[in-house]
């Protein structure tokens, strides 16, 4: 491969970069869904945050953005 012109970025690895933000984007949304879910079933925050390696703090925002603890 030859350099191209200093600074840019050719159009498939740009591509590339906005496919992994993208998914990404999907993951995270996914693992705080699964920690919500989790948390919901009766998991303890602590249990939650030992499985998931998140802290418990960022384990209960997440619950609590979706609607955990019930009340």
């Amino acid at each position: 491969m030859s350099p191209g012109k200093k600074g840019s970025v050719p159009e498939a690895q740009a591509q590339r970069i906005f496919d992994g933000l993208a998914a990404r984007a999907e993951a995270q949304l996914t693992m705080e869904q699964a920690v919500s879910d989790a948390l919901k079933a009766g998991g303890s925050v602590r249990e939650v945050a030992a499985l998931s390696g998140l802290s418990g703090t960022t384990g209960q925002k997440y619950g609590h953005a979706r609607g955990w603890p019930p009340t």
